[in-house]
């Protein structure tokens, strides 16, 4: 029997978010903080099994005979399901590292990343089993499945950043645990709101109205995000503009710096010499700092 195309389309993301997350964790965390990552991540996966369907459809059926899930009531109810049940499907393994004490301030944000970003990619497997139910999609080629590869490969991520907005509050105290937990949920909850709102057709948009909307509002939510992501582990150092002037370290010339660059971390960055006209990595050693204030902040364009 052939393999059913929304699984080639779902190893597209997997494989993506597994090098880009997975590359930048390795590389930002120290040697024997590794197993604890990798096994924090493998304990996560099948947690998005776990929560639908052990707990969110059982739930449904439940609910179905009160609350009809199709009704405005019921779809309102059912847009809080994702951010509660989805979120403590991944806190409970935050508690658990809390309480053996391997979970900290110093490895708060890449064990938040980790499992956040393990559940996420739990999900795309989920998402593709139920698609792959439809026997009409199976002679379709992979490709055809390309916004839900998109959509995949920038939702899935998300997971790891709604956690770090808890974890990265973790040592800080009670009242900062709380609005971190209160973040966390909020901003499930406004990733998923739009398609509430698609379901009711507010503002009778029809559906390919709603999905040109829906697809604006989630890269916008994704760069956003990113933003939230850059505060998190930079602080509001990484929306500051850095120093104007570089020394090149091929050339020894000071230069300024260009408009254009591939930032590689806050102070760090690719970027072309106009001296000698060579590309170089530049570190915060080359910098050139001009005013005291602007020390410790980096440049935030690309």
């Amino acid at each position: 029997m052939a393999v059913h195309p929304i699984y080639i389309a779902a190893l597209v993301p997997t494989l993506l978010i597994l090098s880009v997350v997975g590359g930048i964790l390795l590389y930002r965390s120290p040697k024997n903080e590794r197993p604890l990552l990798g096994l924090s991540f493998l304990l996560e996966l099948p947690m998005f099994f776990v929560c639908t369907y052990l707990i969110r459809n059982p739930l449904n059926h439940l609910t179905e005979s009160l609350i009809p899930l199709s009704s405005p009531a019921g779809l309102f109810l059912r847009s809080f399901q994702a951010p509660i049940f989805e979120e403590l499907s991944k806190l409970w393994l935050v508690l658990l590292l809390v309480r053996m004490r391997r979970l900290h301030r110093d490895n708060a944000l890449r064990i938040g990343m980790a499992i956040g970003t393990a559940f996420g990619l739990s999900e795309i497997w989920g998402l593709a089993f139920h698609i792959a139910q439809d026997v009409s999609l199976a002679g379709r080629p992979f490709y055809y499945f390309g916004g839900f590869i998109q959509e995949r490969a920038m939702v899935a991520p998300l997971h790891g950043i709604f956690l770090v907005a808890a974890t990265r509050q973790i040592g800080r105290g009670r009242t900062a645990l709380a609005l971190g937990l209160l973040t966390e949920f909020l901003l499930h909850y406004f990733l998923n709101f739009p398609i509430f709102l698609a379901m009711l057709d507010v503002g009778h948009l029809g559906r390919a109205g709603w999905q040109m909307v829906l697809l604006m509002y989630v890269n916008m939510y994704w760069a956003f995000m990113l933003g939230l992501l850059a505060y998190f582990v930079y602080g509001m150092g990484s929306f500051k503009h850095g120093p104007t002037r570089a020394r090149c370290p091929g050339c020894k010339e000071v230069y300024e710096r260009p408009f254009f660059r591939f930032n590689l971390s806050v102070r760090t960055s690719y970027e072309r010499c106009s001296k000698c006209r060579k590309y170089h990595v530049i570190k915060a050693a080359d910098l050139i700092d001009t005013e005291p204030q602007a020390v410790g902040s980096g440049a935030a364009q690309t």
